[in-house]
């Protein structure tokens, strides 16, 4: 039976700590919900733009004000580091405001 690659997402780690589909790395959601499962990896450009266009969309908000908040942190976070932007609506917003 052929087993996943590293790094593609149905690779599991197996670490006592639960699954880790990515394998170690930093997560957005460290497990608000209550399924207890980490959400929004923090590891690749492609991941921080998934994780900021779905935490940003009204139908997928099931946190609290103050875990969206921290889950919006961390990403804004993640994403200076690597000199990206954010985008959507609060992105739009900041950019406007600079322009003005």
């Amino acid at each position: 039976m052929l087993q996943p690659k590293p790094g593609s997402p149905t690779h599991v780690v197996k670490d006592g700590d639960g699954d880790k589909p990515y394998g170690d790395v930093s997560y957005a959601d460290p497990r608000y919900q209550s399924d207890g499962q980490k959400r929004y990896p923090l590891d690749t450009e492609k991941h921080f733009r998934a994780a900021w266009s779905y935490i940003n969309m009204p139908k997928n908000r099931v946190y609290s004000s103050e875990q969206l908040a921290a889950i919006k942190g961390r990403v804004k976070t993640a994403m200076k580091r690597l000199g990206i932007e954010a985008g959507g609506d609060e992105g739009k917003a900041a950019a406007a405001s600079k322009a003005l």
